[in-house]
């Protein structure tokens, strides 16, 4: 049985890109209220032990053009399923790294979602 958190953070940066690159593609289809795109980062591995530890990633970056950031979160954070995401710069960002492959079409309704809850 292999432990979520030591399979995530083995992943590697290109298997990441790959799948954000997949999805960012499915949210681009005409999406007039966001603005999504791939951006550099890093996946913060925790607290505890690993208090400042973090590992090089690629993010799904989600502006809206009509709501803040924290609009944003708060509505991922209160959705079925919750989506926790950071804010940064006015945008939300999306960490592949803590998002299993099967639930991913979860994701990109819930965020495709956003674009309409103007």
């Amino acid at each position: 049985v292999e432990i979520p958190v030591i399979r995530m953070i083995r992943l590697e940066t290109a298997s990441i890109e790959k799948r954000a690159l997949e999805i960012v593609d499915r949210l681009s289809k005409p999406q007039a209220a966001l603005a999504i795109d791939l951006v550099e980062g890093y996946s913060v591995i925790g607290g505890g032990s690993t208090p400042s530890q973090n590992l090089a990633t690629k993010l799904i970056r989600v502006r809206s053009h009509t709501q803040s950031a924290a609009k944003l979160e708060s509505l991922l954070r209160n959705s079925t399923p919750p989506v926790l995401v950071r804010c940064d710069n006015n945008a939300v960002l999306i960490d592949l790294r803590t998002v299993f492959p099967s639930d991913e079409a979860i994701l990109v309704s819930l965020v495709n979602q956003l674009g309409k809850s103007d």
